[in-house]
């Protein structure tokens, strides 16, 4: 077997300094780690052949998933995993700070605020 299915991001590269500190310290966490693949071209003269544009570009990857590094972030969040939401509507309240409503697919009750 040995193989998994990410049907997300394929992987990420920092642009950034201050992006570059983040996915260090999600490295450090274990969250994600340096993908050592290789991109290639295909062009009906060559064939396949190793992309050279690519070689410079430090790719990242979730361990063992992209969705580990978004679990990470929302460690001590509330969060529904696999729920579907059907309607987003305005939360209660007043004023323009009154925030939304997501409702569940299927009982139609308030996901959160």
């Amino acid at each position: 077997d040995g193989y998994q299915w990410d049907h997300g991001a394929q992987y990420f590269s920092p642009k950034t300094d201050a992006f570059s500190v983040a996915v260090s310290e999600w490295v450090e966490q274990g969250w994600c780690d340096a993908w050592a693949g290789e991109h290639c071209v295909w062009s009906s003269e060559g064939g396949v052949s190793p992309d050279p544009k690519a070689a410079a570009a430090v790719r990242y990857v979730g361990t063992p998933g992209m969705n580990t590094i978004c679990r990470g972030l929302l460690d001590g969040v509330e969060a529904r995993y696999e729920t579907r939401a059907v309607a987003m509507r305005r939360g209660g309240g007043g004023g323009a700070d009154r925030g939304w409503v997501l409702e569940h697919a299927k009982s139609g009750s308030a996901l959160g605020e």
